[in-house]
This record gives structure tokens, C-alpha cells and sequence, in this order.
């Protein structure tokens, strides 16, 4: 049976997941595998969470890849578990139909007509790469005498585009050819070919241009960590002036994080309506704005609440935390909310006992774990040991925010593919929303997109610090611990609702579901997702 849905939103991302390849075609409501049982057993023989990778294919790809498997001999059916240690060097067409699929799988038109149509003048990135990968695919047909017949999917998909838009698919075309020479060890022969997009890319003239500069940056240091060379030093930008609104304007500007905040807050407020003293275990502080809002929540009704305490978790060394610690402080005096604040890190919770989180029986705990996750795939100890302890805890719930992508797959290809699908919507989102903010623009590009996009392109192994996987995977991961994913209620959804109608994106951004989990994206390329769970 469909789930209901809840008003006053349109379920526009559900269909867009495609089911694994083992659990049938015709079955949309499919998980990870077919039964609890099925799901202990493959995380079983896999271990740990940064194992796991999700490869989801797109049914009206299939034929292309079994008629492609039969004339050049390779298996087209790939695992959704891989191993975490093994490297593959695809030649092809493994490795050109593993970028097409990619793109696919990301960003799926729903029919031939769609592709062909013309488009507008500005389209999408992440449209744009998915002609790039299409005409990727012809020419190496092209150049392969047996698939030369045959009839390819998006084989009129360039005519007509207005001539920004041609350059800008050959761009992509290009760093997609540069990657698959990067991938093969032709060091070389990519340098020379990474010259070119440099050239075009170097000026950033629009979104796509600046997207293609910073991941041809990250080719050229995977080049030389392999061991390459480059024929010639390249040109580099100079980092842009620090403006002190500028990751300000990334959270505010974008509706991304809102969403997920305001949503995640409004989900804790139901979940200790009653409750006189109010403990949050939050793994992921930041500047804490979402327990600001919090606080004004529960100083609304003061009446409920005579206690909040707050222990932060540092996930990574920062004083961010801290100085976040003396602002709610101030904030609660302010609102004369009582107020105990906390710093714990990762390796005071590993070596000391449970009662380090001083707990009282009659507090309504809560979790709280936005993007903080993502850094303990690549630590799957820490990771374990962490959610172990949080069991012990026994929260009334645990809400988690996390990236929405599959960039962990330890093929290069799929890795390069994924990110630069999920770092294209950022980019595009920048460009649409940020038309007036240039020097804030170059800044959130240059200082916090820019390490994403070297983490997972130019780093391998333990290198790749954050790691970002999907909802499904994390389904999967909390399962292992007795984690229930839990219904958001409709006021929740209301309130992201009302979130997104503040931002004047149109219908760019829009909300939907996988399973139970809020799944904000951007033209249709999943963003993240916030999910709320409790201990069976």
C-alpha cells in the first residue's frame, strides 16, 4: 500500500529512486534488500558502514547496457556491495557506461521526449552534464567499429541548443574524457586535455564554467599523487577576500539548511512537550542555531520546562564549538531559560564511562546529528563505538541530517560521476540564488565546496575524510543497532513547507520522501535528507 500524502506536499522525489536491481523491476517499494533477515546477512559479510555503496540503475538504461555487455563481454549487473579496499581501473566500455549511468541514476529524465526537447537558454548543471555524458557515450561508440550500429538513446539530444550551451556540454564532455584518462593511468594525454578545460574554465563566465574549473583543479592533484606530471603550471585564482557574511549567506540563502533545521527543531519540540527538563546530546553544533530556536521554543512555554542542558559532541577538533557554548548562554540568560552547557569529545566518550553525559531519569533526551555522521564513515570504529553508546543512552529520538548522495564508491569513476552531479546542483543553486553575491559566491565555492570536491576526487583510502551516502545506506547502518525510522508528523511537514516558501526559487526546490525521510533537492538531484529514529 502507498503511504498517504501528507499535505501540502507532492511526493515529486519518491518515484525518483530507482529499486535495487535484486528486488525486481515492478516492486517501488523495495529497501536496501528484501527482508531484515536478507539485510543482517549482506551487512554481515560487509562489516562496516564505509563498505556499503549504492549503485541504483535506471530501468530505460538497461537495454543500452545489455545490448553494450553482450557485443564487448563485461557483466553489466553491478553489486550495490562492493569491497571498501578495491581499486578498479576500468578500460571500456566499463568505465564510459559507468558515467552515463551515473547520470542517469542522479538525475533521471523520465522519458526519451524530455531529452530531446529544446531547453532554455540557461538550463540546469546538472542537465548539461547529462549531455555531456550522453555525447561522451556516442563517441566512444564512434570510435568502436562493433557498437558503432548501434541506435543510442540521446541521438539527437544536441540539436537546436543555443551555442553558451553547446560550449558549456563540451566543456563537461571534455572533464568526463579527462577523468576516464585519469582513471586509466593516462596522465599525460589527460594533463593536455585538462589545459583545455582550464582555459575555458579559468574566467568562471557562469555556473557550469565554475563548476568545471574547480573539479579540473582536483584532476591535477590526483594526477600528481599518482605519480604525474603536468605539462605546464597552470594558472590559479587567488582566494577571494573573506567576507564576513559569506557562510552566513551560505545557510541563509539557501533553503537547504533551513529546511532541515527548523523541521529538526520543530520535531524535538514534540518530542519533549511535557517534559521539565530537556537534555540535547548534539553531534554536530556548529554556531547552534537550530538550539537558539529551540530555546525560544521552549521559552514560549516556560511553564513545561525548568531545565535545558546541552552536551556537544566534538566530531573534529574546533573552537567553534566553545565560542557556539558562551552565545546560547547569553541567548538563555536573555530569555531566562536555565541552561547548562557541555563539551565532550569523540575520545572522552570512547575512554570514559556513560555517566560522562551526567543523564537524570526524569529528562527527555534527544539526539541530535546534523551532517556529523559523514565524517566517521572513513573512522567505522569511532562510528560503531559512537552509536553503541547512544543505544546505551536510550533517546526518546535521534534526528539526523545528512548529505543525500552515493560519493563513496571506491571505483574512481562512479566517485567522480557522483560528485560531480551532487556538487553540480550546489554550484547551480549558488548561481540562481546568489546572482547579486559575487565576492560571497567565489567565497563559499573556494572555501567550502572546493574541499568537497578535492576530498572526493583527488583523495584515496583513509585520505577521503567525509564520505557521503545516502538515505538507504543509513537505513541499513542504524538498522544493525535496533534503530526504527519514525513518521514525521504533518505539523513538521507543514513547517518545512512554509520554510521553502520564504525563498524565491520557484519550483527548483522541492520536497519529497524516501520512505519516511524528508528528501530536499534541488531540480530534482537530491540535496539531503532529515530522518527521524528511535530505538525498537
Amino acid at each position: 500500500m502507498k503511504k498517504p500524502v501528507h499535505p501540502p506536499f507532492q511526493m515529486s522525489i519518491e518515484d525518483e529512486f530507482d529499486s535495487f536491481e535484486a528486488c525486481g523491476e515492478g516492486d517501488a517499494d523495495c529497501n536496501l534488500v528484501q527482508s531484515a533477515n536478507q539485510e543482517q546477512h549482506l551487512l554481515a559479510q560487509v562489516g562496516t558502514l564505509d563498505d556499503l555503496y549504492l549503485n541504483i540503475v535506471s530501468s530505460p538504461l538497461q537495454f543500452c547496457d545489455e545490448e553494450i555487455a553482450k557485443l564487448s563481454g563485461f557483466n553489466s549487473q553491478i553489486s550495490p556491495l562492493v569491497e571498501a579496499n578495491e581499486e578498479k581501473s576500468y578500460a571500456f566500455p566499463t568505465a564510459s557506461m559507468e558515467i552515463l549511468r551515473g547520470c542517469r541514476s542522479r538525475n533521471r529524465m523520465s522519458n526519451e521526449a524530455e531529452v530531446k526537447a529544446s531547453p532554455p537558454s540557461e538550463m540546469s548543471i546538472n542537465h548539461v552534464i547529462k549531455l555531456a555524458a550522453a555525447n561522451f557515450i556516442r563517441s566512444k561508440m564512434a570510435c568502436a567499429s562493433e557498437l558503432y550500429a548501434i541506435s543510442h538513446l540521446y541521438a539527437d539530444a544536441f540539436l537546436g541548443l543555443p551555442e553558451e550551451n553547446s560550449r558549456d556540454v563540451r566543456l563537461v564532455q571534455d572533464l568526463l574524457s579527462s577523468a576516464e584518462r585519469v582513471n586509466a593511468h593516462q596522465f599525460d594525454s589527460a594533463s593536455k586535455l585538462l589545459e583545455e578545460c582550464h582555459k575555458q574554465s579559468f574566467k568562471q563566465m557562469n555556473k557550469t564554467q565554475r563548476l568545471v574549473y574547480y573539479f579540473t583543479q582536483a584532476l591535477f592533484e590526483k594526477i600528481e599523487r599518482g605519480g604525474g606530471k603536468c605539462t605546464k603550471e597552470m594558472e590559479t585564482l587567488r582566494d577571494p577576500p573573506t567576507p564576513s557574511s559569506a557562510t552566513a549567506a551560505f545557510f541563509e540563502k539557501l533553503p537547504f539548511s533551513q529546511i532541515t533545521q527548523f523541521t529538526a527543531v520543530q520535531s524535538m519540540v514534540e518530542n519533549i512537550s511535557g517534559y521539565r527538563k530537556v537534555h540535547v546530546v548534539d553531534l554536530e553544533l556548529r554556531c547552534g542555531v537550530h538550539q537558539t530556536i529551540l530555546m525560544q521554543a521552549m521559552a514560549a512555554a516556560r511553564a513545561c520546562t525548568v531545565h535545558f542542558k546541552i552536551t556537544a559532541i566534538a566530531i573534529e577538533a574546533s573552537t567553534v564549538i566553545e565560542e557556539a557554548g558562551v552565545r546560547l548562554r547569553a541567548i538563555a540568560n536573555s530569555l531566562n531559560v536555565d541552561f547548562s552547557f557541555n563539551v565532550l569529545t569523540l575520545e572522552d566518550v570512547f575512554n570514559l564511562q556513560i555517566s560522562i553525559f551526567d543523564i537524570d531519569e526524569d529528562e527527555a533526551v534527544i539526539v541530535h546529528s546534523a551532517h556529523a555522521l559523514e565524517k566517521l564513515v572513513s573512522r567505522p570504529r569511532e562510528l560503531d563505538v559512537l552509536m553503541r553508546i547512544i543505544r546505551r543512552i536510550n533517546p526518546h529520538v535521534m534526528i539526523i541530517t545528512e548529505a543525500e548522495g552515493n560519493v563513496n564508491s571506491p571505483a574512481f569513476v562512479d566517485r567522480f560521476v557522483e560528485s560531480l552531479l551532487f556538487c553540480g546542483a550546489y554550484f547551480d543553486s549558488l548561481g540562481d540564488l546568489l546572482r547579486s553575491g559575487g565576492a560571497e559566491r567565489s567565497f563559499i565555492e573556494a572555501n567550502i565546496l572546493s574541499p568537497v570536491v578535492r576530498n572526493t576526487v583527488a583523495a584515496e583510502g583513509g585520505e577521503r575524510g567525509h564520505r557521503i551516502v545516502g538515505i538507504e545506506v543509513w537505513r541499513a547502518f542504524l538498522g544493525r543497532f535496533g534503530m526504527v525510522e519514525m513518521e514525521l508528523s504533518k505539523v513538521a511537514l507543514t513547517h518545512a513547507r512554509m520554510i521553502l516558501d520564504r525563498f524565491e526559487c520557484g519550483d527548483c526546490c522541492t520536497l519529497g520522501f524516501n520512505g519516511d525521510s524528508l528528501i530536499v533537492s534541488w531540480k530534482e538531484t537530491p540535496i539531503c535528507s532529515l530522518s527521524v529514529w528511535k530505538f525498537g
